[in-house]
Parts: structure tokens; sequence; C-alpha cells
């Protein structure tokens, strides 16, 4: 029975890495197709640099949970690092945004500054709880995953489309 688990969360982990690192490549692609017209709003070079870091962020946890034979408290001390400096990296790259941006813009740039740093501190508070209970987080792993996703596309949208209006 704990084999079965073990095996569909490692398939999850293959998952995250395969679709983290593709959303990644493709978002590269998209700011490359889009840069002259991303360069000319000065707040958009850092909200994509911040979609990177979550997708970043969503590869190395789900990348490092499939170290073979670690413990649950290594896992957990590897998802907390690279949680805790997504978070640091998203709060930096946030204020820097956020400085940059049209007052028009700053509401909706406040909310999608908060999922991002959310989501970041969801991977560090779920490596926090694999390392103090010996207890793997995946619930915390798998939300942060998903709301990266939806947030990441979002960005997406508005770095390969509204950027052109």
């Amino acid at each position: 029975m704990e084999r079965a688990t073990v095996e569909v969360w490692s398939d999850f982990y293959v998952a995250q890495v395969g679709a983290s690192a593709a959303l990644a490549g493709l978002l590269f692609v998209g700011i490359s197709i889009s840069l002259d017209d991303i360069l000319k709003f000065k707040h958009l070079p850092m909200r994509a640099a911040g979609s990177l870091t979550l997708l970043g962020v969503v590869l190395l946890v789900s990348m490092l949970m499939l170290v073979p034979d670690q413990s649950i408290r290594d896992a957990g001390q590897n998802a907390l690092l690279i949680g805790g400096v997504g978070t640091i990296l998203t709060i930096w790259m946030g204020a820097v945004s956020l400085r940059n941006m049209p007052s028009a813009f700053r509401k909706h740039g406040y909310i999608i500054i908060s999922l991002k740093l959310l989501t970041a501190l969801l991977f560090a508070i779920s490596g926090l709880v694999m390392t103090i209970t010996n207890d793997k987080g995946d619930g915390l792993i798998v939300t942060g995953c998903v709301l990266a996703y939806i947030i990441v596309l979002i960005d997406t949208w508005v770095l390969l489309v509204e950027v052109h209006r």
C-alpha cells in the first residue's frame, strides 16, 4: 500500500518537472516575441521574471522531491530553502515592479504580487512542515503548483496579448 502511494506522488512530481520546464520555455519564447513591447512598460520585466521564478520553484522543488532514498526531513529542507529563496525574490521583484507601475495598474499589481508571494510561501511552509513533523506536506505543494500555473498563465496572457493593446 505504501509503495503505491510513493509511486503516485513520484508520478505527480515527474509531471510537475515536465510541465514547469515546458511552460518556462514557452514563457521565454513569449517574452522574446514581445520583448520590445514589454520593455516599453517599466514594471513588466519584473512581472515576467516573477513568473519565471514561480516556475523555477515548481521545477526545483519537484525535481528534488524525486531524489531517491532521501528522508522526508531532507526533502522538506530542500523545499524550505527553495520556497524561501523564491519568497525573497518575489518580494524584491514585486517591490521593483510596483515602484515602476503606473498608478492605474497598482490595484491589479498588488493582487498578482500577493498571489505570487502566497504561492512561493506555500512551498516554504510545506518544507517547514516536512522538516518539523517528518510528514509529507504534499497538499501544500499541490496547491502551490496549481496557483503557480494559474498565475503564470495570467501573466503570459498579459505579456503576449495585453501588452500589444
